[in-house]
């Protein structure tokens, strides 16, 4: 779990924008096999997390930018459904948790964009916090997604250059999801079976495959733009063109940072949750202790002070 004074200088990113022009609501995406209804925050963060942040980083949002809308991304249940499931604790049988294994990413994205373009309160702009695999997703929201304007994107821990490694997950509840996800990364993770069904192979980045990886995985090569050129013949090449929009949506966003944890014991490799591409990001760390909680380092403060001036 998050701890409060971690939190809180997560949200002090997003209050600083915010109160600098035009207050954005705020979106919030969960993990990977965490439920986050809309506003009920009581289950767990993401990967790095045991219970309760979500819960809190809402809470701190609202309380920080009175009266921001804040919205916690569910890709399957109305907001009536969440409400009966989590009443009733039924966690295991929730779509939303399936989703998060077995959706696939690009359709995620795509159902979500219009979603929150068709919304008022959220097609002007947005600021965007992600939670481990959920960091991955408002990144790429944010490249795909025409928004007039964007904030903050956020990513806690979001493994924003793939992963080599079964991510560390508990399942919860009689269907064993990590069970199912391990079974079929080990059984190939670029196979075309693998590819269409589960979420993390979409992401699964392999450094001693590299051309199968930006042939056959079907979401992380695009949105890091890694496609460089489509084999035609045996003598020629066409080079993939380069995907502007996704240039120029990203240069809406006012602010990418990247949360990353020293000692991340979840996501493989750890390095995954900087993101190289691009030339203008802060970088918080986060050092991890023995309860998997988020505490961010002392130089955070000097990063604070000084990150806003580009």
């Amino acid at each position: 779990m998050c701890t409060r004074s971690g939190l809180l200088l997560i949200i002090l990113l997003v209050v600083d924008v915010a109160t600098s022009s035009k207050t954005l609501p705020v979106i919030i995406w969960h993990g990977m096999g965490n439920l986050i209804p809309k506003n009920i925050y009581f289950l767990s963060t993401g990967d790095h997390a045991k219970g309760g942040g979500i819960r809190q980083l809402g809470e701190l949002v609202q309380q920080m930018i009175p009266g921001t809308k804040v919205k916690c991304i569910a890709t399957s249940q109305s907001d009536a459904e969440v409400f009966l499931l989590c009443t009733l604790g039924l966690f295991a049988i929730s779509k939303d948790i399936e989703d998060s294994y077995f959706k696939p990413i690009d359709i995620q994205i795509t159902q979500v964009c219009n979603e929150l373009l068709s919304d008022p309160v959220f097609r002007d702009g947005v600021h965007m916090i992600g939670l481990s695999q959920g960091g991955l997703f408002v990144r790429a929201l944010a490249q795909r997604c025409p928004f007039k304007t964007v904030g903050a994107v956020v990513s806690i821990g979001g493994p924003q250059m793939g992963v080599f490694g079964v991510p560390k997950c508990r399942d919860i509840g009689p269907i064993h999801w990590c069970f199912v996800m391990d079974k079929l990364l080990s059984y190939g993770a670029y196979s075309n079976l693998v590819q269409q069904h589960l979420v993390q192979a979409q992401y699964w980045h392999d450094p001693l495959r590299e051309e199968t990886y930006r042939e056959k995985c079907q979401f992380l090569p695009d949105i890091n733009q890694e496609r460089v050129s489509v084999n035609i013949t045996w003598f020629a090449e066409i080079p993939q063109l380069f995907n502007s929009t996704y240039r120029d949506n990203l240069l809406k966003v006012k602010h990418l940072v990247l949360v990353r944890f020293a000692d991340d014991t979840v996501l493989k490799p750890k390095e995954s949750e900087l993101q190289p591409l691009y030339d203008k990001y802060t970088v918080l760390t986060a050092d991890d202790d023995d309860d998997d909680d988020l505490q961010l380092g002392n130089q955070t403060s000097g990063i604070l002070k000084n990150m806003y001036s580009y």
